[in-house]
């Protein structure tokens, strides 16, 4: 598969959607390392090629992507229970978009720019059922680069497009709302991934 979204729920990592062979995928699977098993979990609602998806406790926020084989963009927006193994309808993007990103930082799930909004960055309120504006994204580089929530930031760094990689950085300070630069990296790069380990990004 290419492009799936993972995270972790519970202790068990959830690998679903993204696209082949034959175009994109609703199947959804759940491995847990104390068994080290792999087991088949609630199919998606919808298929999407390059969808965002991000977990917040018990529940894994998946949206957006494009239709299949056409790249179309979609606006769906759906909510996995990991307590149920059920999907739930949420609100929908609006506009549609694909190749975005997905992030939860402080227990709230954001949406990062994609295709037709570039610097758009979103927060789902679960009270109103809604997505609202944060500030807008620094630039409109941000696709295919690393996105990590550590403490009360957001991070990102490089991507920008296999023509164009970048090598800029930015974070996102969730006390502010408000994004600053941070040093460039060593090199330009394009579809890069990142982690956060304790107090440092790799």
């Amino acid at each position: 598969l290419t492009f799936p979204v993972c995270g972790v729920i519970n202790g068990k990592v959830h690998y679903m959607g993204g696209g082949a062979t034959g175009g994109a995928t609703d199947r959804h699977y759940q491995y847990d390392p104390s068994t080290d098993t792999w087991s088949q979990k609630a199919k998606i609602p919808y298929k999407a090629q390059q969808p965002a998806g991000a977990a917040r406790g018990t529940k894994f926020h998946y949206f957006g992507g494009g239709f299949p084989n056409s790249g179309t963009p979609l606006k769906d927006h759906y909510i996995y229970d990991a307590t149920t193994d059920g999907w739930s309808k949420a609100a929908d993007l609006v506009p549609a978009r694909a190749i975005h990103y997905a992030i939860t930082l402080n227990n709230e799930v954001y949406s990062m720019a994609g295709q037709g909004v570039l610097n758009r960055f979103e927060k789902f309120d679960d009270g109103n059922d809604a997505w609202i504006p944060r500030t807008n994204l620094p630039e409109t580089k941000f696709l295919y680069g690393a996105h990590i929530a550590t403490g009360n930031n957001i991070y990102k760094f490089c991507g920008g497009g296999y023509s164009a990689p970048t090598n800029t950085a930015f974070t996102y300070d969730w006390n502010t709302q408000a994004w600053s630069s941070l040093p460039g990296a060593p090199m330009a790069i394009h579809g890069i991934v990142g982690a956060a380990i304790g107090d440092n990004i790799y």
